[in-house]
């Protein structure tokens, strides 16, 4: 299951996609990297999902995979699941 926070600092997402951290920030800051990338908590948490940043660097005008990779991760999203009714069934 691919991983589905936004978990990743911006410091290894950078190790990861092989760029430094100062050049994946002012990427950001000038809107280069599409929002569904990355989610800011607070003044200077910055938390990225890795396999859409990985996405968007493969291919960064392909808009059209990159909204099939959100609707993925949307659809494996444990809030999307459907919630299991019914009694257990016992074991045998």
């Amino acid at each position: 299951m691919i991983n589905l926070l936004f978990d990743t600092t911006e410091r290894s997402a950078a190790e990861t996609i092989g760029i430094l951290p100062e050049t994946l920030r002012k990427k950001r800051l000038a809107g280069k990297i599409p929002a569904h990338c990355y989610i800011k908590h607070g003044y200077k948490c910055i938390r990225y999902c890795l396999p859409l940043l990985q996405d968007w660097q493969l291919a960064p005008d392909d808009l059209e995979a990159q909204a099939r990779a959100i609707a993925l991760l949307e659809s494996q999203r444990p809030s999307n699941q459907p919630i299991k009714r019914g009694r257990k069934s016992a074991a045998a």
